[in-house]
Formats: structure tokens, sequence, C-alpha cells
């Protein structure tokens, strides 16, 4: 069984910032399904991911994910039903 998660990510607007973004999420085994810019500022950009990631859930890996240096990124995590 899959479980579907949005993330919104606050990222440095760089070269690679997605990159090293996609390589922590790919570490736990997600999936990255779309990406949506939401803003984009002087030096920054907010980005909507949706991700998909077999059992166990996410959730149950974001200390792993989040303690890679994730936590600075995420501004929410969310499930999402029938994606």
């Amino acid at each position: 069984s899959h479980v579907s998660y949005l993330l919104r990510v606050y990222l440095e607007d760089r070269p690679g910032s997605l990159g090293l973004l996609a390589v922590q999420l790919g570490s736990v085994g997600a999936d990255i399904l779309s990406l949506e810019v939401v803003e984009r500022g002087d030096g920054y950009a907010v980005d909507d991911l949706v991700v998909v990631i077999g059992q166990p859930a996410l959730g149950e890996r974001a200390d792993h994910v989040l303690d890679g240096g994730l936590h600075r990124w995420v501004l929410f995590l969310g499930t999402l039903a029938g994606f």
C-alpha cells in the first residue's frame, strides 16, 4: 500500500537546491509525482511537491529525513487521499 503526501517546501533559489531535496526524499524511498512552484522571491522559492511512498509511511520515516537536514525546508507535510 502506498501513501501520498503533500510537502510545501522553502528552498534557496539556486542551482542544486531542488536536487538536494530530491536526494533526501529518495533516501527514504519517496517518489516525486508532481511539483508546482508556489512563489519565488529574492533568493528563495516555495514549492509544493506530491510524493508517494510505500509502507512504512513517510510519517514513520520523517525523523530520518528531517535529521538529514530536510527540516529546514519543510513548511507543511500532510497526507493526500486519492492522488
